[in-house]
């Protein structure tokens, strides 16, 4: 485990930035510093990419109960809608568009267009379909958070996730794949 800190804080999208960046290992993975999805849920991440079932994982909250107030009804109403504008966009389906909980190659991830949403959860996304990842979704549960609020505020940040689903759009839709022979520099799995 490498600890990386930077000041000033400019974000959960950059912090995951610089963390990635100072990443060795071959498998990147995100969770909230909230702690509301605990860290030994991470496993499963692990095992979809070493069985090969996954290239790029995308959690959600919405399969298990989650726990009392853990998401404010707007947010949860805002994320649904999104996660559809965003399956259409992707051409595959995902259900939780907005969980912190990710994980994917470092070598992919490097391939990725950076920096457009705050939270980096749709450059994520966008990137594992423009390159055409082999996306799976596994679920985690959602607790209330150990410490601080959501930031996510689901009428302020709306017009935000728009601009992310129309740069989403041109990116997937319009922008070619990456050159396959990105996928020849990769190393064996």
């Amino acid at each position: 485990m490498k600890v990386i800190s930077y000041q000033p804080n400019r974000g959960k999208g950059r912090a995951v930035q610089a963390g990635f960046e100072g990443a060795t290992g071959e498998i990147v993975l995100i969770v909230d510093a909230d702690l509301t999805t605990a860290p030994a849920e991470l496993g499963p991440l692990y095992e979809a990419f070493a069985t090969g079932r996954a290239e790029f994982v995308n959690c959600t909250r919405f399969i298990y109960p989650m726990e009392g107030r853990a998401m404010k009804w707007r947010n949860y109403m805002g994320n649904r809608a999104f996660t559809i504008l965003v399956s259409i966009i992707m051409g595959s389906r995902i259900s939780d568009t907005l969980c912190g909980t990710k994980a994917m190659f470092r070598w992919d991830y490097a391939h990725m267009t950076m920096g457009r949403d705050p939270w980096g959860d749709y450059d994520f996304l966008f990137g594992a379909a423009q390159q055409r990842l082999l996306v799976r979704e596994l679920p985690v549960h959602y607790r209330d958070r150990i410490a601080g609020h959501s930031k996510m505020k689901a009428l302020k940040h709306t017009i935000n996730l728009l601009r992310m689903c129309w740069w989403g759009f041109w990116q997937v839709r319009t922008l070619r794949p990456l050159p396959e022979a990105r996928f020849e520099a990769r190393p064996p799995r």
